[in-house]
């Protein structure tokens, strides 16, 4: 059967950038879902990376009067860095509060990503400094910085010339289910950022959305333990996919033998996975 042939039952795509101007970063994630469209905007300090404005923006597209833009005062002084993330929690009791939440997560993580091109600006000296802290930061952290190789570049020599004056990172994020057979679905997730890119396929009964099959494919990566990622997919087979948690893909495909962006993109299969089964698709 051609892909042509296939039937797209659902998709979600998530575009996310951050840009420079002057001493300011702007962080902006753009969703186009079947159901919504929703965009979240961040500016942060380049030194400090204290958020200065936060603003986010949705669209219903059952609803189409549920259209509404916001700024959010709270987080104005707040870090849009690592330990930042912590404070989004208080958006989810807001309405669409997890929607909220998840466009201000992606614009948080790509301020981290962008980072490597304004790391002077951040107080580090040298490339060689800047590789150093995140040695330290992520020693274990995945399965790159758990089972460094002799042929792995320093980060900054992988990255390439530190030269980025506006554009500094880019990330797209797409998730697609089709119908391939009245027994089975068909999942695919593709990830693509300036320094990663990869593919992961699920093969799911169409009744229970149990996982039949599963492939996930490097092709852009830092470092070489993260081809083997793929290792985990037999973890997943025979897991219902929409009755996972977070904790659960963490613990399969996180953590010190895994990576954080196979987890990310499985976090959206799984909560475009629940609507099939009539669960809430953002309810966490």
């Amino acid at each position: 059967m051609r892909k042509s042939d296939l039937i797209n039952t659902k998709q979600f795509n998530c575009l996310a950038s951050v840009e420079r101007e002057g001493n300011i970063l702007i962080a902006k994630t753009i969703v186009l879902d079947g159901s919504w469209e929703g965009e979240g905007l961040l500016k942060l300090n380049i030194h400090s990376f204290k958020i200065q404005d936060a603003q986010w923006e949705i669209h219903d597209k059952q609803d189409q009067k549920n259209s509404r833009r916001e700024s959010l005062p709270e987080l104005i002084g707040c870090s849009g860095y690592i330990q930042g993330k912590k404070e989004l929690k208080k958006l989810q009791s807001k309405k669409d509060g997890a929607k909220i939440k998840y466009l201000f997560e992606q614009c948080i993580n790509s301020v981290i990503q962008g980072e490597t091109f304004v790391y002077k600006e951040r107080g580090f000296d040298s490339e060689k400094s800047y590789n150093e802290y995140w040695d330290v930061l992520e020693e274990n952290g995945c399965r790159m910085y758990s089972d460094t190789r002799a042929e792995d570049l320093p980060w900054t020599d992988y990255v390439g010339p530190i030269n980025r004056k506006k554009n500094l990172f880019n990330r797209f994020k797409r998730v697609s289910f089709f119908s391939i057979s009245p027994e089975e679905l068909q999942a695919e997730g593709s990830f693509s950022d300036t320094y990663h890119e990869f593919h992961i396929r699920l093969i799911l009964n169409a009744t229970t959305l149990s996982v039949l099959d599963c492939d996930l494919t490097f092709v852009r990566a830092p470092g070489g333990a993260c081809f083997d990622n793929n290792a985990n997919c037999p973890l997943l087979i025979g897991k219902i996919l929409p009755q996972l948690t977070k904790k659960d893909l963490i613990d399969l495909f996180g953590r010190s033998h895994g990576c954080y962006h196979v987890v990310d993109i499985l976090l959206d299969l799984y909560r475009k996975s629940k609507t099939f089964q009539h669960l809430p698709e953002w309810d966490s």
